[in-house]
């Protein structure tokens, strides 16, 4: 009976990465991360639902043809990897970033036009991510945000 659904979780895994804009290396290491597999061909029905749930997360929406979409707040997520450069420091700014009420897609492009790095994720010097850190506290204090308490 699970496996009559396989084709219908694949498709909307597929469906989910195409809207996020993923790319097969991001893709492939979301799912190796997750569940230590490096295609969603291998999953089982419970890790597939995992991942439909994730790319829900992520902001992905699965409709059926026909059915109204229920409006539902999408998170404003930015996931920074363990493994990440300066992973602690960037968790921080996006922490800053979010407190100020920012789009947290907004980082990427602060990135790219500070710093000439097309994703926030991929800025490896610390000296930039140490003086986005220093401008977001300094925001985040003028409007009356404790920052310090973090």
């Amino acid at each position: 009976m699970m496996n009559s659904n396989r084709r219908a979780d694949l498709a909307r895994i597929h469906m989910g990465k195409k809207q996020l804009g993923m790319d097969d290396i991001g893709y492939r290491d979301m799912l190796f991360r997750l569940f230590d597999k490096d295609s969603s061909a291998k999953l089982n029905a419970k890790e597939r639902w995992r991942l439909i749930l994730r790319l829900e997360e992520l902001g992905a929406s699965f409709t059926h043809k026909g059915a109204t979409s229920v409006s539902k707040p999408k998170n404003d997520f930015y996931e920074i990897p363990d493994g990440t450069s300066h992973a602690r420091q960037k968790r921080y700014v996006a922490a800053l970033w979010k407190s100020l009420g920012y789009k947290m897609s907004g980082l990427d492009v602060r990135a790219k036009k500070q710093f000439g790095v097309d994703k926030f994720l991929w800025l490896d010097d610390e000296a930039a991510v140490g003086t986005m850190a220093r401008d977001l506290y300094s925001r985040a204090k003028k409007r009356g945000l404790s920052p310090d308490s973090w």
